[in-house]
């Protein structure tokens, strides 16, 4: 049976499922099964009736017919030879066959190591349906093989995988039980429609694959493992469309280096945060990949990539639902200013004076997201409960301040971005790291409060100064690595930061403290990072927030930025393609009322 699902019907069908499992689509199978030694076809010579053959001649329209036989894969053959550990084995055919209302499983309370219950090897014309599969290590592997039908399966306990699908061609599986997992690799012309899915459902290499209208429910033990739910890596002209993923997945949805994606109507029900870094949709290094029209209860989309292409040439309209609230997406736009809406999360790329004030979000993963950005202000925005608030890769000249960031696991995410000022923000993260960089260059962190497991994580970044900041608590102070002129202080007098649990006093002054009987308001003794590291003048008193807001790091001019940037950019995607983008005038835009 066949049957479709509107994006009501799946919500409707996600919570049944959460309530039973065995909700998904069950094949027909008999009452009682005759039981059958292991099956090994080598040729169409193999199919006889030894070999369970019960009908049919093997050409199209009436295929051989193996059905209703119960095989235990570690019970060898009465003789001959075969692979050990396998129920049914066929290989090397041009027959057309059917395999139905079969079970193949063992009676071992463990699983034995290296069992596999069905193994079709180029084979082409093949139907499996109504078959299962219970405690065997692998349950159904297609290799090299083409044009077979999987309908109607239940497979369950089988904890290496359900289905793999490798180097093969023109397969389709529909309306069954998968509780352990399909992988597809190597494979073109795939599909996988109205199923029961457990674990993950992954693509890998492969071109010209649908994955549509599937759903998560529970396993006979009332669970979804965490994991990747639905994955497609260097794969091409892929359709995930219409499919419900519920439970604690990692990530639901994962398209990673692959072109021509489409990732519409999906319904992806997870918790609303975690601890450490989940996305609902997790776009890397992809193009021509198309978002639209998807529902996600929490954490949202991720876009990354290492190079423009990878976020100019991906779409992401605005019907994509986080919280309710709909997802915006700028690229290649100046001018552009958001303030005072309800928004689920922003992304922005390629894009020049960008304002965003007055905005509020909760648990979503990463709410706002820049990268290749010229020039940012980012101020008045509140962050509840997401794995990262502010990330920016590969963009210059951001001022953010005066933000809250509460219960994040990563504040503020510099890659590869430089002339940042991270000012007058509040930070609370008991599990989490305040402020992440990497490859940042001339940042200067002030003025912020912050109580956090760790205070800073810093790789591959230079000239990063922290000063005047109140470090209430913490856990760790920082990780320093590959990194030069780390700063932990302004110098004398302008001193450092405030340390809660400092024991050091305050009796000397001087830039050496040398000068004793003359307090100055800084620690006698150093804050130390590590061996490299340390806050030379760290504060006796939290800091008292200044009357007049500093400026940028030296900056040589937004005219000598966009010429680095231009050099970056033709270096990183070729001139050519730089310029097909700039040939038209980048977009002003406004969004709500007028930042401050």
């Amino acid at each position: 049976m066949q049957w479709r699902m509107s994006s009501a019907g799946i919500a409707i069908l996600v919570g049944l499922v959460l309530m039973s499992p065995l909700a998904a689509p069950a094949p027909i199978v008999p009452a009682a099964f005759a039981s059958h030694p292991v099956i090994y076809i080598d040729g169409d010579a193999g199919f006889t009736p030894a070999n369970g053959v019960t009908g049919g001649s093997g050409i199209e329209g009436d295929p051989y017919v193996i059905e209703g036989w119960t095989i235990d894969p570690t019970v060898p053959p009465i003789s001959g030879t075969w692979p050990v550990g396998s129920g049914i084995w066929i290989q090397n055919t041009r027959s057309s066959f059917v395999l139905r209302n079969v079970r193949v499983a063992t009676t071992l309370t463990e699983v034995p190591y290296g069992t596999q219950a069905l193994t079709l090897s180029n084979v082409s014309n093949a139907v499996l349906e109504s078959v299962e599969v219970e405690k065997t290590a692998r349950a159904v592997q297609l290799l090299a093989s083409e044009n077979v039908s999987l309908r109607g399966l239940d497979l369950h306990h089988n904890p290496w995988s359900g289905v793999s699908v490798l180097d093969s061609k023109q397969t389709s599986i529909r309306n069954s039980r998968i509780l352990d997992g399909v992988d597809i690799s190597g494979s073109s012309h795939v599909e996988v429609i109205d199923t029961g899915m457990n674990r993950g459902l992954g693509v890998g290499d492969s071109d010209q694959v649908v994955l549509e209208e599937n759903f998560w429910i529970p396993d006979l033990d009332q669970r979804i493992p965490e994991g990747l739910s639905i994955r497609a890596g260097g794969a091409t002209n892929v359709t995930i469309r219409g499919n419900g993923v519920a439970g604690a997945p990692i990530d639901q949805i994962w398209v990673g280096n692959s072109t021509e994606v489409l990732v519409e109507g999906n319904l992806l029900l997870g918790p609303s945060y975690g601890s450490g870094f989940r996305c609902s949709i997790c776009i890397s290094g992809s193009v021509e990949t198309v978002v639209r029209q998807n529902t996600m209860q929490g954490e949202g989309i991720l876009l990354a990539g290492d190079r423009l292409e990878h976020y100019l040439m991906n779409d992401i309209s605005p019907d994509n639902l986080v919280g309710g609230l709909p997802i915006r997406f700028f690229r290649d736009c100046h001018d552009l200013q958001i303030g005072g809406i309800r928004v689920g999360q922003i992304l922005i790329a390629f894009c020049s004076n960008v304002t965003l004030a007055n905005l509020e979000f909760s648990g979503i993963a990463v709410p706002i997201q820049l990268a290749f950005v010229m020039g940012a202000h980012v101020s008045n925005v509140s962050v509840i409960s997401s794995s990262q608030g502010i990330r920016a890769f590969r963009s210059k000249t951001l001022d953010i301040r005066e933000n809250r960031f509460q219960t994040t696991f990563e504040s503020v995410v510099l890659q590869w971005s430089d002339g940042v000022r991270i000012e007058s923000n509040n930070v609370t993260s008991e599990e989490g790291t305040a402020f992440v960089f990497w490859g940042a260059r001339d940042a200067a962190v002030a003025f912020n409060t912050v109580d956090a497991w760790r205070i800073a994580h810093l790789d591959e970044s230079q000239n990063v100064t922290f000063h005047a900041n109140d470090f209430v608590h913490f856990q760790y102070r920082a990780f320093v690595q590959d990194s030069s002129a780390i700063a932990w202080d302004s110098g004398y007098p302008g001193g450092g930061n405030f340390w809660s649990g400092y024991s050091g006093v305050d009796e000397c002054s001087g830039p050496a403290q040398q000068d004793c009987g003359t307090p100055d308001g800084f620690g006698d003794t150093p804050v130390s990072i590590d061996a490299a590291n340390a806050d030379r003048y760290p504060l006796m008193n939290p800091w008292v927030p200044p009357q007049a807001v500093g400026e940028l790091p030296q900056s040589s001019g937004l005219a000598l930025v966009f010429a680095v940037v231009f050099s970056v950019l033709a270096t990183a995607v070729g001139l050519g393609a730089f310029l097909k983008y700039r040939a038209r005038p980048p977009r002003r835009v406004r969004v709500g009322g007028s930042p401050p």
